[in-house]
């Protein structure tokens, strides 16, 4: 008998240290309130676009790669700053999905260019167990300060130019003028390879030093448009970003960067060849900055 049970409990220790991630798991999802208690808050900068490539959830215990973009999308869309979600334990390949999303820059910018410029990221870190459990902490791009700062701006902006009458063509109009008459692209921030303080790539920069880059000129039309009820994102390459408008039933492209040249005598152009264009015409216009990734930016499609 006493034999019995010394293998019983050997045999209870093997199980145990070989099982032990599994278990681990199990004990950690049952115990964890992440998937009852969280409960998602959104600011005042939710955006309610429906978009094709991620979706909204309330499901924080993925199955799937899917899944974790869309926890991605739902936190940022929601201007959460910090969260938390857990990987079902019949999903294998889940922390290394988790690791593989966080190492691709270009899949988490691109989440990012579809949520309001109030709610998108300057850096995201991330926290991975071996048990599951993935902890999300984001730094936003913009505080209080500035929020308040570039709303009371374009608050007045409107008051001041946009009529009930106006087609929403117009009114992207007046304002996609008046960027680009009152800011000079930043030269020098567009070669550095770092910010070094710099606020060109915001909407603050280019309001308060009218400077930007094609961030702050995306950034700035994006935050208009949403205030105007007007559906947008960014879209992006590697290199550049500019806007995607809901207009006129269907989704066009609007650059104001490249409607801003830089000239090489300092004077000022304002043109219209990226004002609201569609697919077509943007490709036969240039291939390569614009040239995005067309399984992620669906609507442009």
């Amino acid at each position: 008998m006493k034999y019995i049970r010394y293998f019983i409990l050997l045999g209870l220790i093997v199980t145990t240290i070989y099982f032990r991630n599994d278990i681990a798991n199990y004990i950690l999802r049952k115990t964890n309130p992440t998937k009852k208690s969280l409960v998602l808050v959104n600011n005042s900068y939710y955006s309610n676009n429906e978009i094709k490539y991620v979706s909204i959830t309330d499901d924080f215990d993925v199955d799937s790669k899917q899944d974790i973009l869309n926890v991605f999308y739902t936190i940022l869309n929601s201007g959460m700053t910090s969260f938390e979600f857990t990987c079902n334990s019949g999903y294998k390949d889940c922390l290394a999905d988790v690791e593989d999303i966080i190492r691709d820059n270009i899949t988490l910018a691109s989440i990012n260019n579809m949520v309001h410029p109030y709610n998108s990221y300057e850096n995201i870190s991330v926290n991975i167990s071996n048990y599951g459990k993935v902890d999300v902490d984001i730094e936003k791009v913009y505080n209080d300060e500035q929020i308040e700062y570039v709303n009371n701006f374009i608050i007045d902006f409107i008051n001041n130019n946009v009529t009930d009458d106006m087609s929403d063509t117009d009114k992207i109009k007046i304002f996609h003028d008046y960027i680009i008459k009152t800011t000079d692209f930043d030269v020098e921030e567009s070669h550095s390879s770092t910010r070094d303080g710099s606020v060109s790539h915001t909407a603050y920069g280019l309001i308060l030093n009218h400077k930007a880059i094609c961030g702050g000129y995306s950034d700035t039309m994006s935050i208009y448009l949403y205030l105007l009820n007007i559906p947008n994102y960014r879209i992006s390459t590697n290199d550049h970003v500019w806007n995607l408008v809901f207009v006129d039933n269907e989704w066009k492209h609007l650059d104001l960067t490249w409607d801003d040249p830089v000239t090489s005598d300092g004077s000022r152009q304002l043109l219209y060849q990226y004002f609201l264009i569609d697919e077509k015409t943007l490709h036969e216009l240039d291939s390569s900055q614009h040239n995005y990734n067309e399984d992620v930016y669906l609507e442009a499609q």
